[in-house]
């Protein structure tokens, strides 16, 4: 038969077993909470920054600018370079007014190290290779998720940007949306960033604060 001593031990290591996990659960919440409230704090200062950049008037973007764009971030500017039109491909895959299209996408040297991508949208008639400058707004190229398909290089067909695969000299997955170009006017639209961390911290630390309060209870209870 236990004794009583021997029941209140294990009580005991019952309760702390059970504690410490809480605790660890609480710490987990919370870290994530406070971790949410960093982005918060982040996300709004890219939404701060992009809203600047369309008050402003475009400035000239320099290669070491674009170099040191972060996932995530945007540049409005005006950029300065060569066009190799004749090596423009067909982004496929695109949505335009809820129709699916192909994009003309062009290589675009602005500096001997450093080729970046324009998009000219459908429908763009490519003329010479040449000089020239675009203002617009540089993005990290798109990432394909698990429905894009795969790029079918011997057939010329792309619904990713791989700088891998795809035959352009110091290729770097950024993109221009642009406004003005020689050729052609875009509209000017501005990319609407979601910012949803403020809700994503008050859940954690709702969260921690009830597993705190489920904690308290049975411990008393008990």
């Amino acid at each position: 038969m236990e004794t009583p001593r021997v029941g209140l031990e294990k009580m005991t290591a019952k309760k702390i077993s059970f504690l410490v996990f809480m605790l660890i659960c609480i710490s987990i919440f919370c870290a994530l909470g406070t971790w949410q409230v960093k982005r918060l704090h982040w996300k709004e200062n890219l939404i701060a920054e992009l809203d600047k950049a369309y008050v402003d008037e475009p400035k000239e973007i320099t290669p070491d600018q674009v170099s040191g764009l972060k996932e995530d971030q945007f540049l409005r500017g005006i950029f300065k370079g060569r066009f190799y039109f004749s090596k423009t491909f067909k982004l496929m895959g695109q949505i335009d007014d809820g129709k699916q299209t192909s994009h003309s996408l062009v290589p675009f040297e602005i500096s001997k190290d450093l080729t970046i991508l324009v998009d000219m949208g459908p429908d763009f008639e490519t003329p010479r290779d040449q000089i020239a400058e675009v203002s617009g707004l540089l993005k990290n190229a798109p990432k394909p998720n698990r429905f894009t398909p795969e790029n079918i290089p011997d057939q010329n067909i792309w619904y990713r940007i791989d700088p891998n695969q795809l035959n352009i000299k110091n290729l770097k997955p950024f993109l221009v949306l642009p406004e003005h170009t020689p050729w052609k006017d875009y509209p000017s639209i501005k990319p609407e960033l979601r910012n949803n961390h403020l809700q994503y911290a008050i859940f954690w630390f709702t969260l921690a604060l009830v597993i705190a309060a489920l904690t308290v209870f049975y411990l008393r209870k008990r």
